[in-house]
């Protein structure tokens, strides 16, 4: 008898066959992608550009593209979604750690089953989010929604996923729903799209001078002053703002309520890497 095809297995062997996931910065490509059908959802998935990189991540549901976007607000070096876990071995950039295992191994020493497509196949794992920071500090987060985090399986997945990162010194982080605050997320989807053409020659000096005036005057009385002075089009100073507030470039409390272009905005200050990265909180790997 002729064994069905196991769709969820193809998938996967493309995947396998494409090497996804094996790359860094604008070459990595997601193990998981939404423009191939690579997954189910029960929500909305999206396929966006990034605001740091010159690639499109493929992120599953809106809960993670709100988690990317809070992501982004510390200007890391690399955000890598749907990041693969190997079976076996170690990444080449976790070659130093000891006691490195894959998860395989991880599973059966926490005495859980191995997600497999069969008995014979087992089935490839991904974290949400692998971000570095600068310094190299790297984070996996993993997002999953409230109602979900106490399913039984997805505590067993949870805890192989995590004990697979920590053993890389990689920290891990979950994040629901709950941690994201609401006027937050409207605030940064207002940010998120910009066309990329208009950021490229942003400087401390310009940002400065928009974070010290804004503090008085509505954000597009500052914008129309500078559009009349330095012969800048007021829709690419829009792009520049909107970039520069969702990559952390300028920082300010985000909720504090709906943002408009006509308001005076929260008070901000340039982003400063050093202090934006408590790396105390963060298991270095320096």
């Amino acid at each position: 008898m002729k064994l069905r095809p196991n769709p969820a297995l193809e998938r996967q062997l493309r995947a396998e066959r494409q090497q996804r996931g094996t790359q860094t910065g604008a070459d990595y490509r997601a193990y998981i992608q939404v423009r191939r059908g690579d997954f189910s959802s029960r929500g909305r998935s999206h396929y966006v550009l990034s605001a740091l990189i010159d690639r499109h991540h493929d992120v599953l549901s809106d809960l993670e593209l709100h988690t990317l976007w809070h992501l982004q607000r510390l200007n890391p070096t690399d955000v890598r979604e749907g990041m693969p876990l190997l079976f076996e071995g170690v990444e080449p950039e976790f070659e130093w750690s000891e006691h490195v295992l894959g998860t395989l191994a991880i599973a059966k020493v926490l005495g859980f089953p191995h997600p497999s497509h069969n008995s014979q196949e087992p089935k490839r794992m991904t974290t949400d989010f692998l971000v570095t920071l600068h310094g190299g500090t790297r984070v996996a987060v993993h997002v999953k929604y409230e109602k979900d985090l106490d399913d039984r399986r997805n505590k067993e997945l949870r805890a192989i996923e995590e004990s697979y990162w920590l053993r890389r010194r990689v920290r891990f982080l979950v994040i629901t729903e709950a941690d994201l605050n609401r006027t937050a997320i409207g605030n940064l989807g207002m940010f998120a799209s910009f066309d990329k053409a208009d950021v490229n020659d942003i400087t401390d000096e310009w940002l400065s001078w928009i974070a010290m005036a804004a503090r008085s005057l509505p954000m597009s009385s500052v914008l129309k002053a500078v559009s009349s002075k330095q012969g800048v089009p007021y829709v690419a100073l829009i792009n520049r703002v909107k970039y520069a507030a969702l990559c952390g470039l300028l920082i300010f409390d985000l909720t504090q309520g709906v943002l408009e272009w006509n308001s005076v905005w929260p008070p901000m200050r340039l982003g400063c890497f050093s202090a934006l990265r408590d790396d105390s909180e963060v298991v270095s790997h320096d």
